[in-house]
């Protein structure tokens, strides 16, 4: 599994240290979140991961990454002998391109939804089909 740019939320436990700061605002106590500093440790620990953090964003209780994103990009590889030798990235494309468009039903790719479900229709911004080399064992 290949994944770039995700969006997640996690709950980071909150202590009073040096990437964290205490100040008094009327009566209430309000904490100084540093950015910098907290995307440099969790960076520090994902480099043998190969894994990094580009920002941290603080969101309410309520946020949902999954549900409230605007938008996913999906990439797929799809070997050549599953076209039974004969590839041919255009006419495959344009074969793909009837799953384009808005309120497409995709029911069958959902886990136990119904086709009346509105939450089963998606839009298909665009599919490009074109040759790829992988070099190694990739």
């Amino acid at each position: 599994v290949h994944a770039a740019l995700n969006i997640l939320a996690l709950a980071l436990p909150v202590t009073l240290d040096k990437t964290l700061t205490q100040e008094g605002d009327g009566g209430r106590n309000v904490w100084t979140f540093d950015e910098k500093a907290n995307v440099k440790a969790l960076n520090d620990y994902l480099v043998p991961l190969n894994m990094q953090v580009f920002g941290i964003q603080r969101v309410s209780n309520k946020f949902d990454a999954r549900k409230q994103c605007e938008r996913r990009r999906y990439e797929y590889l799809l070997p050549e002998f599953a076209l039974d030798g004969k590839a041919d990235a255009a006419k495959l494309e344009e074969v793909m391109s009837q799953y384009v468009g808005k309120n497409k039903n995709f029911f069958n790719f959902t886990a136990k939804i119904p086709a009346e479900d509105p939450s089963a229709k998606r839009h298909i911004l665009s599919i490009t089909c074109r040759p790829t080399e992988i070099e190694g064992n990739a």
